[in-house]
């Protein structure tokens, strides 16, 4: 099946060790990236060539064949060729090139190029064949080719000494011994004995090509051969075999055809396989096919509260979890930044469900051992029986069903009572805290004479008001004396956190404004906004009494419980500069 890179980033600290000539260009042919060989291979630096057109470096007989390219990379994905193109000082190069269509959203936005110089090779195997009386020296000398000499059972007679660096054995050791036994495998050994018959049977060289081996230690590297005949009398006395390194080059070409069908980050299959296997799986000997969807709930409060390393972290760990119950037939995919897919070949309704169901076993055993921060998925499949309906539409009812159970799922968030119970452990609050928080707030707001979506308001702030110190660091949670002023700016951002963290969660945006505006003071002396009297939203002035008395009232780390009669006559205290007059009014007619 062939796949497309659907996107390109260069990645200079690799291309820049190969000597071969990394390009890419537009589909313009303007250069948008070129590694430093340039400057060796044609004598101009990359400043000279970026942001200009191909076409400005070739003869003018070959522009009218560049034009033709130009219109092949619209319809082709892959392109090899040769070109010559002029050195800085007019000379003429001759390159060979591989080159790659890379895409985005389907279309082809530019292509990626590995191009080697054939003219010193072209050049050498024409020396060899004209003035072999040279032939001993030549192969004695030509750096970095490979070069050997084998009689018609492939026994080694010449062995250069770049052919002794490569495989890692001398002349002495080589000598007379069957090539193909010492450095070839398989299908590579039928290969070479194949190239060498034809070598010795017609008197002609064999096609350029690729081969395998394996050096002295065992390492596998790969290399670029040509084969040919050297006569004596009329018969063909000898096969050389030249040979380039291009292990380097290979592990390019292996990285850009991963890059191009798997997701860098997870490891799994990317959009543009999932979408390929969708064509493929369409013809009817695949069906039942079943597909899968998965979507990460609370990515975004992740991403917002713990940065984007927790979130990458945690997606790795999804991908993990999700691909552990399923066959190697089966497409794991991820698709989208939250959202992963199953694609189940030859798979009922039935077997489908079985496996969600082995899918969330999987989270449910992460999440035991994993409790900081839990994943939290939402499902949905969906199987198509018929060959008339598209996978597509199969595809868009599993996504349904998944956005159907997210909305209707009856639990909270797991992500956000992490959050809570973390900040909880970090503060020491004891059990009943939070519940005793709300029952309180709940009563005073009930008191306060508040509407009944407001009251509601009222009981979500008061267990989520502090979610934001679950970002704030733990030697200031934990200080015992009084905090620096630097020290004070960073904890006086919690509420702003908390807002960032709420706005980021579908269960508690409803509240993000009121923790912003919690620790305002009735006078104006809160923070972060610098509200006073009524611009302080109801619902944050009743939380900031409960929350006051409570804290005062619960031993921490750095301070012991008061009494509720410390506590009280410090609310009293607090009328009218912290607090509201009115609502410490109700407060105290209620508790005190």
């Amino acid at each position: 099946m062939a796949n497309s890179i659907v996107s390109f980033t260069p990645e200079p600290e690799l291309f820049e060790l190969l000597e071969d000539l990394i390009i890419v260009h537009n589909l313009e042919g303007r250069i948008r990236y070129i590694n430093r060989y340039v400057q060796k291979l044609l004598g101009y630096s990359p400043y000279d060539v970026l942001n200009k057109s191909i076409l400005n470096f070739l003869p003018n007989r070959y522009k009218e064949k560049y034009l033709h390219y130009l219109q092949s990379i619209k319809r082709e994905k892959y392109l090899t060729g040769v070109v010559v193109v002029l050195t800085e000082k007019g000379q003429e190069r001759l390159l060979e090139y591989r080159n790659a269509v890379y895409f985005r959203d389907g279309k082809p936005e530019g292509v990626v190029g590995i191009c080697r110089d054939y003219t010193q090779r072209e050049r050498m195997e024409k020396a060899l064949t004209e003035a072999m009386g040279r032939f001993e020296s030549i192969i004695k000398h030509t750096p970095m080719v490979a070069v050997q000499g084998f009689d018609a059972n492939g026994c080694i007679y010449h062995w250069n000494p770049v052919s002794e660096k490569l495989y890692g054995m001398s002349i002495k050791e080589v000598l007379e011994k069957p090539f193909h036994k010492l450095f070839l495998k398989g299908k590579e050994e039928r290969k070479f004995l194949n190239d060498l018959k034809w070598v010795f049977d017609r008197g002609l060289p064999v096609e350029n090509r690729e081969f395998a081996i394996n050096t002295a230690n065992g390492e596998k590297r790969w290399v670029y051969s040509s084969m040919f005949p050297v006569f004596e009398g009329g018969r063909c006395l000898e096969a050389i075999r030249m040979e380039m390194d291009i292990t380097e080059r290979k592990k390019v070409e292996e990285r850009l055809e991963y890059l191009s069908t798997h997701d860098p980050l997870t490891g799994i299959y990317n959009r543009a396989y999932f979408e390929e296997e969708m064509r493929r799986l369409e013809n009817p000997r695949f069906r039942p096919v079943s597909i899968i969807v998965c979507d990460v709930d609370d990515l975004k409060l992740i991403n917002d509260t713990f940065g984007h390393g927790k979130g990458d972290s945690l997606l790795k760990a999804v991908a993990e979890t999700i691909k552990s119950p399923f066959r190697s037939s089966d497409v794991i995919a991820r698709i989208g930044g939250d959202e992963f897919v199953i694609l189940l070949p030859l798979t009922s309704m039935d077997v489908a469900k079985e496996a969600c169901r082995r899918i969330n076993e999987s989270i449910e055993e992460y999440n035991r051992k994993n409790p900081e921060l839990p994943l939290s998925v939402s499902l949905g499949v969906s199987t198509n029986t018929d060959p008339d309906i598209p996978l597509v539409e199969t595809f868009k009812e599993a996504d349904s069903d998944m956005y159907n159970n997210k909305i209707n799922a009856c639990s909270k968030s797991a992500v956000v009572y992490s959050l809570l119970n973390n900040v909880h452990e970090k503060l020491s609050i004891p059990p009943g805290y939070r519940n005793n928080m709300q029952s309180m707030a709940v009563t005073l707001a009930k008191e306060a004479g508040l509407r009944r979506e407001d009251i509601a308001a009222v009981a979500v702030l008061s267990l989520v008001h502090d979610i934001g110190k679950v970002a704030i660091p733990d030697n200031i949670i934990y200080k015992k004396g009084a905090l620096l002023p630097q020290e004070r700016k960073v904890m006086e951002k919690h509420p702003l956190i908390g807002q960032h963290i709420a706005l980021s969660s579908s269960e508690i945006e409803v509240v993000a404004n009121y923790i912003l505006s919690h620790h305002e003071w009735w006078n104006g002396g809160g923070y972060p906004n610098g509200l006073k009297a009524h611009e302080i939203p109801l619902p944050c002035r009743i939380v900031a009494i409960v929350e006051a008395y409570n804290a005062m009232t619960s031993e921490r780390p750095y301070r012991k419980a008061l009494s509720h009669e410390e506590a009280i006559s410090e609310i009293k205290r607090c009328s009218g500069t912290q607090f509201d007059p009115q609502l410490v009014e109700y407060f105290l007619k209620l508790f005190a």
